[in-house]
């Protein structure tokens, strides 16, 4: 799999919300060219040492059937607390 450089044209949205105490960053992006798919959704959030990102990626006719259920999918992303007290 190759990378593709992300243009400033390719960025819908960029979201930060606090969930269980943590801060949590989101992203939309919409990149034609990518192999998995020009509609990206992705949530990106630190645990201890580790940074965490869950993505969804859908094609245009994905995207047009699928739009509000994969928002939705990407909102719900959470870690458990494994940080010790």
């Amino acid at each position: 799999m190759s990378s593709v450089a992300i243009e400033d044209e390719d960025i819908v949205r960029i979201e930060d919300s606090a969930r269980d105490d943590r801060l949590f960053y989101e992203y939309e992006l919409v990149t034609p060219y990518a192999q998995t798919g020009a509609h990206n959704l992705a949530a990106v959030c630190t645990s201890l040492n580790y940074l965490v990102i869950a993505t969804i990626a859908a094609n245009d006719k994905q995207w047009s059937k699928s739009e509000v259920v994969l928002r939705k999918i990407i909102k719900s992303f959470k870690l458990m607390n494994t940080e010790k007290s």
